[in-house]
């Protein structure tokens, strides 16, 4: 349990949020999200911040329908921003950091269901519902991504393990506000299990608590964000995994379309 904070000098803020009723929410393909597009228009290379944060509803908690979303950057699929997960009441949310070149630069999220997601809306003004698109521009900023595509099958059942590509050393050259952010697609072949999938963040080898993520079932997107301020030197940002002893067939598989690491 913990609250982060970060001021950024000199930063732009944009937050899109829709109030208008989605309904049904789309179960034939990927459909723009109404309302959550928003062009930015830069004059110079600046990083960029863009997230999304969607409910999706479905009138039974206990059908194994799928609600997924994701975010696109001038017409191309961001990975690293698809949530897929299943059951009903569900939360997608998803981060996009990079640097982006001097120009107009559109965002823009989309949603699809299976065909099995009975009574699916999204009605912001319910007050369980959200719909929203948030882009923080940040001059000056640095932004690394490290989006490994080899599989992880099986995830690890006998306790924590290094996830595969998701570690990234940098070097300051004095004391630096960071963010850090992973998300994580955790697989079991089965919609019923109460298994587990566990992941977390480690900081020059120490583990950062408020970025740990237990969640029971499968197709689970864990996420989680490092904010502090680290002294001058190289720091090295390491996630990873572990689950249950009862999550069959797990694995993590970054070239399916609906799996991100």
């Amino acid at each position: 349990r913990a609250l982060q904070i970060v001021l950024i000098p000199g930063a732009t803020a944009y937050l899109v949020e829709p109030t208008d009723q989605i309904n049904p929410l789309s179960s034939s393909g990927w459909a723009d999200s109404s309302g959550l597009s928003k062009t930015i228009s830069l004059t110079t290379t600046t990083v960029v911040l863009a997230r999304y944060h969607f409910t999706g509803y479905q009138n039974s908690d206990t059908n194994s329908g799928w609600f997924a979303t994701r975010m696109l950057l001038d017409g191309s699929e961001e990975h690293e921003t698809l949530v897929l997960q299943q059951g009903g009441h569900k939360v997608n949310n998803a981060m996009y950091m990079g640097e982006l070149a001097a120009g107009d630069h559109t965002f823009k999220v989309q949603h699809k269901t299976s065909g099995t997601y009975p009574g699916s809306y999204n009605k912001p003004t319910d007050w369980w519902s959200t719909r929203a698109l948030q882009i923080v521009l940040i001059p000056g900023a640095t932004a690394y991504l490290v989006e490994p595509t080899d599989q992880i099958n099986p995830l690890s059942s006998s306790g924590w393990a290094d996830s595969s590509g998701l570690s990234k050393t940098i070097s300051l050259t004095t004391t630096t506000v960071v963010l850090a952010r992973y998300h994580f697609t955790g697989y079991q072949n089965s919609d019923t299990n109460s298994g587990w999938f566990a992941t977390r963040m480690l900081l020059d080898g120490s583990e950062e608590h408020e970025t740990l993520v237990l969640q029971q079932g499968g197709h689970k997107v864990n996420n989680a964000m490092y904010m502090g301020e680290l002294a001058a030197g190289d720091h090295t940002f390491k996630v990873q995994h572990k689950t249950s002893g009862t999550y069959p067939g797990s694995y993590n598989k970054p070239t399916d379309w609906w799996s991100t690491r």
